[in-house]
């Protein structure tokens, strides 16, 4: 095609000018190297429009993108360059664009370009794929007849039925697929190389292992002639000029270009740390493998010129890469398919690390270093593959950078942690100093008590006795240990409040257990000394109360009043129950017990009932109550004695007479003679 466009087979196609390129790495910087200056940073569009002035006689660019799924298997930040085709072909009409890809990768351009693919349908150009019987003829049989080559009778026969035999639908269509043209070329290579006086032999044919296994023939002859150490370093060169599948995206593996000095340091041994003469041997072995998969055409190196000595005569020399020599080594190719599934994880880190640098050298942002999970993965493999010089230095940079934020880390915890010590310090100082603070004042506070106990001792004891433990629990001083010392000296004392009135005499009993007290508030108290609290309370008394006195057997109490009468009391008296049982029959009432709660609970007078309740408990409201015509519950009793205190008013003499002699007792609690006023 590009010799016709010379040719003039267009109108004025002659002055056209052809530009060829290959996506590779960085499809921008190949088209600067391809003669489009400015292509990379501004635009195809522009760097056309410069060329074409720069050149007069041209009047328009072919632009052929060769192996342009090259680009398609790139990151998503590579392909906005197809924007830019498609722009410069809708807005430019001195640029042509041809593009050529493999039909397996027709899915891609629909999701990552479809821009691209919209402008490109109209001239969509189905090269067809398929070889006939004839074509297949043609190719084996011709290019011998020019040289004076000759085959056995039935070889071209016999070949053109193995290749058609490579694929289910070969026989039956009688057709072949172009990519079996590398395996025929292999086949008619090695037959050349063993033809007998002029001829292509069957014989030959079979020690090539015919169609199907001279791709496998040939490679396996060439990694033969390495030496068992140099057969390691071919494998890792092998795999490193193949771009690994891309299963989520539906992208097959292709072949890739890599420069031929970073493909040595990939290909070297990764144990093989030595310097000077050690490091000599190991590149010198590197480049042995490459040339012998060189000479045996399975990998292909040249030089690529920079752009600016892209014309020049005498420009230096550009960088050198290698590639495989096609796609069908690949595919075909049983053990290289192994190895390139085996290095499949390396392969793509190193794709993803090549990206990631790249953006770090445009914009040295040290974002793009790496850091975590994806930094440990690389010096992982650090340590099982020799890696490029560029992403060597790209990983020790970020290496780098991540001990530098451990030393940074490092220090700001070593900061915080003394900042945390100082605090804990000054906090530590503070709560001693609060609580020396506070000893001091407790200890004040205690001195100033104990000295005010010291006071009142004499005037009030038991004030001074109850400031001395408080001083002993403020603070355990020599004064407070004085003070309660001091109070525990003292003798026994105990406060007996329950008089409303002053107490104008006591007595104690003869066995000393109970005490009386005779008040102003016209009632005389015993009180149980053990318990400290009142016993009973005789009450009768219509005015102060000023004496008493116990009588000799400790059972009868004299008391004196200002009411100008004298009263005894029988301070030991029997059960509850049998004495309100006699004065009830002495009364002629039948108070029960339940008829008895019943009276104190409603205040209504007792009556007859057969059930015999308990008594009502202590301090029940039964003051006032009629329990017979002469007798009433005064509401006190007595828990010690466990007897009801009671009020009698004034009866007829045979009434109280009666009752006298039923008791048969001297005296009565409650009862006295005729005439007498109310008494308790």
């Amino acid at each position: 095609m590009l010799r016709a466009l010379a040719a003039g087979a267009l109108a004025a196609s002659d002055h056209w000018l052809p530009v060829l390129v290959r996506p590779r790495q960085d499809l921008p910087a190949e088209l600067e190297r391809a003669g489009l200056a400015g292509a990379a940073t501004d635009g195809i569009a522009a760097a056309v429009s410069r060329r074409l002035a720069a050149e007069p006689g041209r009047q328009r660019v072919v632009l052929v993108i060769d192996q342009f799924e090259e680009l398609l298997t790139q990151s998503a930040t590579r392909l906005g360059v197809a924007d830019q085709i498609t722009a410069a072909v809708t807005s430019n009409t001195e640029l042509h664009v041809i593009l050529i890809m493999r039909d397996d990768f027709y899915p891609r351009p629909a999701a990552s370009a479809p821009g691209l693919l919209e402008a490109a349908m109209p001239g969509l150009l189905n090269v067809p794929g398929t070889l006939s019987r004839q074509d297949l003829h043609d190719i084996i049989t011709l290019p011998a007849q020019d040289v004076g080559l000759h085959f056995q009778a039935g070889l071209p026969e016999q070949i053109i039925s193995n290749v058609l035999a490579t694929t289910p639908e070969g026989v039956s269509a009688r057709q072949a697929p172009a990519t079996v043209l590398l395996l025929l070329e292999l086949t008619l290579s090695q037959l050349w190389q063993r033809r007998t006086d002029g001829y292509l032999t069957h014989d030959a044919y079979q020690r090539i292992g015919a169609v199907t296994g001279s791709l496998t023939t040939w490679c396996d002859t060439a990694l033969g002639q390495l030496s068992p150490e140099q057969r390691p370093i071919a494998q890792r060169v092998l795999t490193s000029l193949v771009r690994p599948a891309d299963r989520a995206r539906n992208v097959p593996a292709i072949r890739a270009q890599i420069p031929l000095d970073e493909l040595r340091d990939l290909a070297s041994d990764p144990d093989d740390t030595s310097d000077g003469a050690g490091a000599a041997d190991g590149r010198g072995a590197v480049d042995a493998a490459i040339a012998t998969l060189t000479q045996h055409r399975i990998i292909t190196t040249q030089t690529l010129r920079t752009p600016e000595h892209r014309d020049a005569h005498d420009a230096p020399p550009g960088r050198p890469v290698a590639e495989l020599i096609h796609d069908a080594l690949i595919r075909d190719w049983g053990a290289l398919r192994d190895w390139v599934g085996q290095d499949h994880r390396f392969q793509q880190w190193l794709d993803r690390t090549r990206e990631r640098r790249a953006r770090y050298a445009e914009g040295n942002d040290p974002g793009d270093l790496l850091d975590g999970t994806a930094l440990a993965e690389g010096l992982e493999w650090s340590h099982q593959r020799r890696l490029p010089g560029d992403i060597a230095a790209y990983l020790a940079a970020s290496r780098q950078r991540q001990q530098a934020g451990i030393r940074r880390s490092r220090r700001l915890n070593a900061i915080l942690a003394g900042l945390l010590v100082v605090a804990v310090l000054a906090g530590g100082f503070a709560f001693v100093q609060r609580r020396t603070a506070v000893a001091q004042q407790r200890q004040a506070l205690s001195r100033q008590l104990a000295a005010q106990s010291g006071t009142l001792i004499r005037t009030n004891p038991e004030l001074a006795s109850l400031l001395a433990v408080e001083v002993y629990r403020t603070d355990d001083t020599p004064e407070s240990a004085a003070a309660l010392h001091t109070v525990a000296a003292l003798p026994l004392h105990r406060r007996l409040s329950d008089h409303t009135g002053n107490v104008a005499s006591v007595a104690f009993s003869p066995d000393g257990r109970t005490l009386a007290t005779a008040g102003a508030d016209k009632t005389t108290r015993l009180w149980d000394l053990a318990a400290g609290r009142t016993r009973a309370v005789l009450r009768g008394h219509t005015d102060e109360v000023w004496s008493v006195a116990f009588g000799p057997d400790g059972r009868t109490l004299a008391t004196g009043s200002d009411d100008k009468t004298a009263r005894l009391w029988n301070v030991v008296l029997p059960e509850p129950a049998a004495e309100i049982e006699r004065i009830c029959r002495a009364v002629g009432r039948d108070l029960t017990r339940r008829n008895l709660r019943r009276t104190c609970r409603t205040g209504q007078p007792a009556r007859h009932a057969p059930r015999q309740d308990p008594l009502p408990a202590p301090g029940g409201p039964c003051s006032g109550t009629p329990l017979a015509s002469a007798c009433w519950l005064t509401g006190d009793w007595d828990t010690v004695t466990r007897r009801p205190t009671l009020q009698c008013a004034q009866a007829p003499a045979r009434a109280n007479a009666r009752l006298l002699r039923l008791t048969r007792r001297p005296t009565v609690p409650g009862l006295v003679g005729e005439g007498s006023p109310p008494t308790a």
